[in-house]
């Protein structure tokens, strides 16, 4: 997984950085019930608010979890994904959208990212997700590197259980 530099070329002291703020988060919202109610209604009112603060990404260089930090062209194919890019059709429903990329561009967990979102706060959506190998989707240890399914169960067991 791909993370962005924030600020620095030093992606490690970014990250650490970033891992810090969330966990901060995280020791707040388990302490203070007002506070863990608001975020779960940011969370579901904003989904680039949700996502860097709750999603995790694996990252062989720099450890098994690690913060997901999008990069400016899967913000804006998850925006455009989760039709929040402001285009609709003259009906006013979403476009359907298929998703071409290329390989180690971190494009199936940019996309698996807004399904989740989607799925957890309810919004009405339809996701379509395949795989080749009918054991690698049944596979419960939800290996990060093995299917897309991997990086969905990756996502969820890195949530909070509070949300």
């Amino acid at each position: 997984m791909l993370t962005r530099p924030r600020g620095s070329s030093d992606v490690a002291h970014d990250v650490a950085e970033e891992t810090r703020r969330r966990l901060d988060l995280l020791l707040a919202c388990e302490r203070d019930p007002g506070l863990r109610l608001w975020v779960l209604r940011r969370c579901a009112a904003d989904f680039e608010f949700w996502r860097d603060s709750f999603v995790w990404a694996s990252s062989p260089e720099l450890g098994r979890a690690v913060p997901y930090l999008a990069w400016d062209f899967q913000t804006g194919a998850q925006l455009a994904y989760l039709g929040l890019d402001g285009y609709r059709d003259p009906s006013g429903r979403r476009q359907p959208m298929i998703v071409v990329k290329s390989r180690e561009t971190g494009g199936s967990f940019a996309m698996l990212s807004a399904a989740l979102w989607e799925w957890l706060f309810g919004r009405s959506a339809t996701h379509v997700v395949c795989s080749l190998n009918e054991a690698e989707v049944d596979d419960a240890r939800g290996q990060f590197d093995t299917s897309l399914f991997g990086k969905l169960r990756f996502m969820i067991r890195h949530l909070p259980a509070w949300m």
